[in-house]
């Protein structure tokens, strides 16, 4: 593994050199990192302009097509000619990502952009093809994506070297880095002055990130002058709003913001901690680094969501609270509370949502058809693995209190009825089986955030548990209480 580090730092050196040379025959001028002044107010004076991202799939296994970026998102679906097209209103340049069939795609748009583009799903940037305004920054961010395939950063192995070496292969990749884009500048004089400006900052921020996480991933345990190493972040802006769109940038956000967290925990000899305890130092130590309110709004937002996404409502009272008295941003504000709200409301024994079925016969059901039972309901897709693994224990309940008032069912969330049918024809199983006819709205309803996902609903149609145990650690003393099954 040494020798593979070995061999990476040699070659990005060499690479580095041969660069240097070229550029210095050139004549290539290289500049000194400034200081990004904040261009917000001068952005929000200038007009929003329209601009379209036209492209045409290939081998795609979804039509729905998706583009992102911080507080924005627009679905489209491809015409029968595998083609889609997004007219978006922007008055600033910025990053987007295109999603489809599980692949993602970066772009970058100017306002008035006409870019049109094409690519194969199996193989997105190798087959990228670009045309129009705006074609001439993607063929750059296409070939540095391409340059960075060839010399990765190794990941985790490069945590495996000392501080030195660490220091030397990413201050090595990121002069490759830098040159490389100075010399597309060099031959494309014709390029957005603003997307150089982003892509320097982009190439300073994943510098900074590699940097800022190396003394909590070291795994030689080095000791580490943290006086000197961390001197390199007198070069960096941390509370930089305008470079939100800007992935690295939001990388080393986060790397920072662990680096500090990191601390803390370390400082009181806590490691054994909860999710949502880390989430709340996080939290703490966003509202103690970050000075810009849409920072600190976008860090403390990605902590809640995070942690919702990945670990449910469970134990969040104190996190939402945090973000409510912190949060400036009304929108966002409402964005992450709505859902919250709806939560509480669900575990106040509120009505529960109907959700129209269709059984694997094609009959269609509602809720309602199971009143004057308790249901237990099983959240799942065929795609969940987690899903599948508490299966059989939902199974082994079902059959353990079949003599209680009590029914069992488990409600897809499939995107597609086929993919559902086609697992049930392969996979068959006694356990009353449904596809939710609108999947969306169930799990809006629901709040449901992640899946395998367990829902309690009472005889009465009220919410017994929105968030109800796993069938893999049951509370069994719940079901011994359960009346009987009532006589017909």
């Amino acid at each position: 593994m040494i020798k593979q580090i070995a061999r990476l730092i040699s070659s990005v050196a060499l690479i580095a050199l041969l660069v240097i040379t070229i550029q210095a025959c050139q004549n290539a001028t290289k500049k000194q990192e400034n200081a990004y002044a904040d261009s917000e107010n001068e952005d929000s004076r200038k007009p929003f302009v329209e601009t379209r991202l036209k492209g045409t799939l290939f081998n795609s296994t979804d039509p729905m097509v998706v583009v992102s970026a911080p507080g924005i998102s627009d679905t489209v679906e491809a015409n029968s000619k595998n083609q889609f097209e997004f007219v978006l209103s922007l008055n600033r340049g910025g990053y987007f990502v295109i999603h489809n069939s599980g692949k993602n795609l970066r772009v970058y748009l100017s306002p008035g952009n006409k870019l049109e583009l094409t690519f194969d799903a199996g193989d997105v940037y190798e087959s990228l093809t670009l045309e129009g305004a705006g074609s001439l920054e993607n063929t750059f961010l296409k070939k540095k994506y391409q340059l960075l395939l060839e010399h990765t950063f190794s990941g985790s192995h490069a945590y495996e070297i000392q501080p030195k070496a660490f220091r030397y292969l990413v201050d090595s990749l990121y002069v490759v880095e830098k040159l490389y884009l100075a010399g597309f500048v060099e031959q494309n004089p014709g390029i957005c002055p603003d997307f150089v400006e982003r892509e320097q900052a982009a190439l300073l921020y994943d510098w900074a990130s590699k940097l800022m996480e190396y003394p909590r991933l070291n795994q030689v345990n080095a000791t580490i002058d943290k006086d000197q190493y961390f001197k390199f972040l007198n070069k960096i802006s941390v509370n930089e709003p305008r470079y939100l769109d800007i992935y690295e940038y939001r990388m080393f956000l986060n790397a920072y913001i662990a680096h500090y967290t990191h601390q803390q925990m370390q400082a009181a000899g806590k490691w054994n901690l909860e999710t949502h305890e880390v989430s709340l130092i996080r939290m703490q130590q966003i509202n103690r680094l970050i000075t810009d309110s849409r920072v600190k709004d976008y860090l403390l937002a990605s902590v809640i969501k995070e942690q919702v996404n990945y670990f449910g409502y469970k134990n969040t009272e104190n996190l939402f609270k945090i973000f409510e008295m912190n949060c400036s941003d009304e929108l966002l504000k409402q964005e992450v509370l709505a859902p919250y709200q709806n939560y509480l409301a669900l575990k106040q024994h509120a009505d529960a949502p109907d959700v129209k079925l269709i059984n694997s016969q094609g009959k269609q059901y509602t809720l309602a058809d199971f009143a004057g039972s308790y249901i237990y309901i099983d959240v799942w897709a065929t795609w969940c693995l987690p899903c599948k693994k508490e299966a059989p224990y939902f199974e082994d309940l079902r059959q353990k209190y079949v003599h209680k008032n009590i029914t069992f069912i488990a409600i897809s969330v499939d995107e597609k009825q086929d993919d559902w049918r086609e697992y049930l024809t392969v996979r068959p199983t006694k356990l009353p089986q449904f596809w939710a006819v609108d999947a969306k709205q169930f799990l809006s309803d629901y709040v449901i955030k992640t899946i395998p996902h367990f829902i309690i609903i009472g005889p009465d149609g009220k919410i017994v548990n929105p968030n109800a145990f796993r069938p893999s650690e049951p509370d069994l003393s719940w079901f011994e209480s359960l009346p009987g099954k009532r006589a017909v």
